[in-house]
């Protein structure tokens, strides 16, 4: 199975390099389908501003589906889902109640196939290491980028802007 996941990441990794289809989708929803299909209470999501953003159904569920997982995995789950448009910028941002993410695996956190220091301690030794570069990459997609950060109070958070949102 660990290998099947492999080769998915890796043909969708191939594809991911087509441009956005973006249509007007109500970001909000899409997150608590989300949410309620990885058993994450929808609850944690909030939503400030215009919830109809212009992106990439496919690609934005995804995106969410594997900050999820990866804070499930290496975060101690997620405790938080933040939606925000700001004029034509959208900002998602996920919130996990893990270590953080050491300031030398900040650079190359997005790179593929790069687990984090934690993976070892956290989740076992089944990630492919592909799950954050598509989410680097469905970011890219739309013209915008992936971040992590520091979660006040202790833990990461995982910030994606997209640009041309509304």
């Amino acid at each position: 199975s660990r290998f099947q996941r492999l080769v998915d990441d890796l043909i969708t990794l191939a594809r991911s390099d087509q441009p956005a289809e973006r249509s007007p989708i109500d970001i909000a929803e899409l997150a608590r389908q989300v949410c309620r299909e990885r058993g994450v209470p929808e609850e944690i999501v909030s939503a400030e501003g215009p919830t109809t953003w212009s992106v990439d159904r496919r690609r934005i569920g995804q995106l969410l589906g594997n900050l999820l997982a990866n804070a499930a995995a290496y975060g101690g789950g997620a405790v938080a889902v933040r939606l925000q448009l700001t004029g034509e910028n959208g900002r998602i941002e996920v919130d996990d109640d893990g270590p953080g993410v050491s300031p030398e695996d900040k650079p190359v956190i997005f790179d593929r196939f790069v687990r984090g220091s934690s993976a070892g301690i956290r989740g076992g030794t089944d990630g492919t290491g592909l799950g954050l570069a598509l989410v680097a990459q469905h970011s890219a997609a739309h013209g915008g980028n992936a971040s992590v950060l520091d979660r006040p109070g202790g833990g990461a958070r995982f910030r994606v802007d997209l640009p041309g949102c509304s």
